[in-house]
């Protein structure tokens, strides 16, 4: 058992050690050969990079010469033993490469907005941060009546000046009004990149906090959608217009479109009614997933986005809990200095349940909500700021709510600037959404102590993490138990025949210690939606279980 312990301690450390990544095929080689190489971090699965691989378990057995020593104990060749012992994690291997693509039913999702940062470097920057999800570029902020009949586009430091020449619109053609963007390059070549490489949905957002926008009427709005789809959805072949994001002949298409509508229709939202209902019928007869967010703010109902969210399916809700103070994050945390995750907590006015109430009784029932912060205190109001710190309460407070979706943040490029023990306040939400998932104390819903809106429903306790988790560990116990008593029924027939074939034996205990691998891993996998790397370290003591039930061998062989 002591080499046992010593190879947890081993993946404890190696866990954190970051060394340059080494391709699948090798492992092959090192199974056949039994040679020990050095410890790596991340391989590649496909065309998505993960940091943590199945292999890496076979890399430090390896280094730890158990398979080596089992080879030797039982003389049985390593291929052998290693394909017992690591079969099911190979399978394990393939889901993995699946569930580490975005899993919008995750309530790990980090969201960032990237398009208005001061000084903004490149969009792979972002999708190079395996914590971030989904990025929003911003904004669509000018439609066709603002802009000579075409979108108005807006990236910052990430496009030129050029622009496409607008057809006009009723019947009048202003140059000068051209906005849509035709000289984006590092956008071009770095969009399909994210998305095939680094497995993030982008999404194309409209609006904004400028008042220059506006539709009017369902003509308008169905003219909206109809130019977004052609512009930045799948390829029409019959569309002779601008494509803004392709890249040298290539395709370049998002995945979804992001409502930040931030003042008042002049129609009683017919317009926008009309856009987001013809978006989604493009989606019905795209090839891929497509998504339709919203970004309201916590006033509910929002005044600008009731009737759209109301009247058409959402899938994704950034509530912007900064912009106003009395449902503000900021509010919460300041009545909430001492939070204890688990405990009860004030409501101070902050409207998280009630938007899920509001949801309820909308076709966006089902979306997921997510809590908008800034980055940084200069990303919004410096009084609408909370903390690292303080977010992690907040996200403790109300991450078993079956709606919770994740963080989003405001804005990238901010958030990089606003670092917490070297890890951006983007990369920072995600190791708190990943230690909520594994908190034992918030497997059941606390409601706020204080009253909240009427319309807010008693949220249901969930099956959280740590309850799957413990779950696992008391199967986990029973099932040594199990293998004791039945070492102990047999113990007499073998000394007295002398028949029973211990290498068989224990092959295949060492067998089940891969299989049970294989199901905690994937537990943890499903259970952290999707976060592999958090949950690499727990599949090393369930192998060594495997092994430990192979130790009640006797004395002599």
């Amino acid at each position: 058992l002591l080499p046992l312990q010593s190879s947890q301690l081993l993946c404890l450390r190696h866990c954190h050690q970051t060394t340059r990544p080494r391709p699948l095929d090798t492992f092959t080689d090192l199974l056949a050969s039994g040679t020990s190489p050095q410890l790596s971090r991340s391989q590649t699965f496909g065309s998505l990079q993960h940091r943590f691989l199945i292999p890496d378990l076979v890399v430090f057995l390896l280094c730890h010469n158990f398979i080596r020593v089992l080879s030797r104990d039982l003389r049985v060749p390593i291929p052998t033993i290693a394909m017992r012992l690591f079969l099911p994690l190979a399978f394990l291997g393939i889901a993995v490469s699946v569930w580490g693509a975005f899993d919008p039913a995750s309530k790990n999702n980090v969201v960032v907005y990237y398009g208005q940062g001061p000084n903004q470097g490149d969009l792979i920057n972002h999708c190079q941060q395996p914590e971030i999800d989904v990025i929003v570029l911003s904004f669509v902020h000018l439609f066709p009546a603002q802009a000579n009949g075409y979108p108005g586009t807006n990236f910052g430091n990430r496009c030129g000046g050029q622009v496409y020449p607008g057809p006009g619109f009723n019947g009048v053609n202003d140059p000068s009004r051209n906005q849509l963007q035709s000289h984006c390059p590092s956008l071009n070549a770095q969009i399909p990149v994210c998305q095939q490489q680094y497995g993030k949905k982008i999404l194309l957002s409209l609006g904004g906090g400028v008042t220059s926008y506006q539709l009017t009427g369902q003509n308008e709005g169905e003219l909206l959608a109809t130019y977004l789809w052609k512009m930045f959805g799948p390829k029409d072949p019959s569309w002779t217009g601008p494509r803004p994001f392709d890249n040298n002949g290539q395709a370049v298409e998002v995945d979804g479109f992001d409502m930040d509508i931030e003042h008042p229709s002049t129609d009683n939202s017919v317009g926008y009614i009309a856009l987001v209902t013809l978006l989604r019928t493009f989606y019905a007869s795209a090839s891929k997933q497509y998504y339709l967010t919203g970004a309201p703010q916590c006033v509910v109902p929002d005044a600008s986005m009731a009737a759209m969210i109301s009247a058409v399916k959402f899938d994704m809700i950034f509530v912007q809990f900064y912009n106003t103070p009395s449902c503000s994050a900021a509010t919460w945390a300041s009545s909430n200095p001492s939070y204890v995750p688990g405990q009860s907590f004030q409501g101070a006015g902050f409207t998280f349940d009630a938007w899920v109430q509001w949801l309820s009784n909308t076709p966006s029932r089902d979306a997921k909500v997510f809590i908008t912060l800034p980055g940084s205190p200069d990303a919004a109001n410096p009084g609408n700021y909370i903390n690292h710190d303080q977010a992690r309460n907040l996200i403790s407070a109300y991450y078993c709510r079956p709606s919770f979706g994740g963080v989003a943040v405001w804005e990238a490029t901010r958030g990089d600037s606003n670092p917490y023990n070297g890890k951006s306040f983007q990369a920072t939400m995600k190791l708190w959404l990943q230690g909520a998932a594994a908190d034992a104390r918030l497997s059941s819903c606390q409601a706020p102590s204080t009253p909240v809106p009427s319309s807010v429903a008693p949220t249901q306790p969930t099956m959280g993490f740590a309850a799957v988790h413990t779950a696992i560990a008391e199967r986990r116990v029973r099932t040594a138990g199990l293998g004791a008593n039945q070492a102990s029924a047999h113990a007499a027939p073998e000394a007295e025949a002398g028949t029973r074939d211990y290498r068989s034996r224990l092959m295949d205990r060492v067998a089940l210690g891969g299989r049970l691998a294989g199901v905690m891993a994937t537990i943890n996998v499903v259970a952290s939606g999707g976060s592999v790397e958090a949950q690499a370290c727990t599949v090393v003591p369930v192998v060594s279980l495997g092994l430990a039930f192979a130790a009640d061998r006797p004395e002599k062989r």
